[in-house]
């Protein structure tokens, strides 16, 4: 892997890969790293992608802890096998993988979050049963009817929507829902969603949890993604802003990947089968005129 300095970071993201047809094998990749200091950040990405063959790529590290990358890792869709991989080879630390959405360069896009490895082995058993399951879950919580309502009007055609109007009991009801999305609302009465997604955060690190709130109090939410949270929405909440979240939750865009594989697939066989309908009939057209002129030809003659 070759690093850059942070200034030339626009070649990583306009780099396109020497041949189109491997495009697919090339990630852009943004992390938030468990340690600052250069040296460090680049011999712990080093490691990170090591177990991928044949890894080639360029990274910058921001003085922050943030690096920006260029990743070719092979084709992968399950993107759990990638976290696989990654955490074989970072012994004392996990990470949480969120998908994004496309660059124009057409690569695919990850984050990637880093964490000091403590015991949570419920949360990756967690985790694996959302990836197993085929039903999408999201939880909603939020004390306003209205924005439930809303969200749930929204969303409803995706996923099995479960509510609760308070953060009160939500650790529990968390695991027993197991949700593959949370919207999480920052200000309500007796637990915050700010102390409600530390909380959840501490019994899995993969939750995927987007904060709400009418405000967007630049503290709060930072606070929120400091804690655990992916990101942040203002209310009114937009139906494409809710979606588009959802489709960076890696279970959740895993499963519509699946349906619109078969969907195609039906789609494919309906046409074939149209076609071969379409052929049978035009032949017994055609077989029915042939018939018609020799009978013709014989009562001429």
């Amino acid at each position: 892997m070759i690093f850059f300095a942070k200034e030339n970071k626009k070649q990583i993201i306009t780099f396109s890969p020497p041949e189109a047809r491997g495009a697919h094998e090339w990630f852009i990749i943004s992390s938030k790293l468990p340690m600052r200091g250069e040296e460090a950040a680049q011999e712990f990405l080093r490691r990170a992608f090591a177990e991928f063959q044949d890894v080639r790529g360029f990274s910058c590290i921001e003085n922050d802890g943030r690096a920006l990358s260029v990743v070719k890792l092979g084709d992968f869709e399950n993107y759990s096998e990638i976290k696989q991989k990654i955490e074989k080879n970072i012994e004392g630390f996990q990470c949480k993988i969120i998908r994004r959405e496309k660059y124009p360069s057409k690569l695919k896009q990850l984050h990637i979050q880093f964490f000091e490895k403590e015991v949570n082995v419920q949360g990756e058993e967690l985790f694996k049963a959302r990836e197993s399951r085929p039903e999408n879950i999201v939880m909603i919580v939020d004390d306003e009817l209205m924005a439930r309502e809303s969200m749930k009007t929204a969303l409803k055609e995706f996923a099995t929507i479960v509510e609760m109007e308070s953060a009160q009991g939500l650790a529990d009801k968390y695991k027993e829902v197991n949700p593959d999305v949370v919207f999480l609302d920052i200000h309500m009465p007796g637990p915050s969603g700010i102390e409600a997604v530390a909380e959840i955060s501490d019994i899995d690190l993969n939750a995927f949890i987007v904060m709400s709130s009418a405000d967007s109090v630049q503290e709060n939410v930072l606070d929120s993604i400091g804690r655990g949270a992916v990101g942040f929405t203002t209310k009114p909440i937009q139906k494409d802003k809710l979606v588009e979240y959802m489709r960076q939750c890696v279970t959740y865009w895993r499963r519509e990947k699946i349906a619109r594989y078969h969907e195609e697939k039906a789609q494919a066989l309906k046409s074939e089968e149209a076609e071969k309908e379409r052929s049978e009939k035009l032949a017994k057209y055609s077989s029915d005129i042939g018939g018609q002129a020799e009978q013709k030809t014989g009562e001429e003659t």
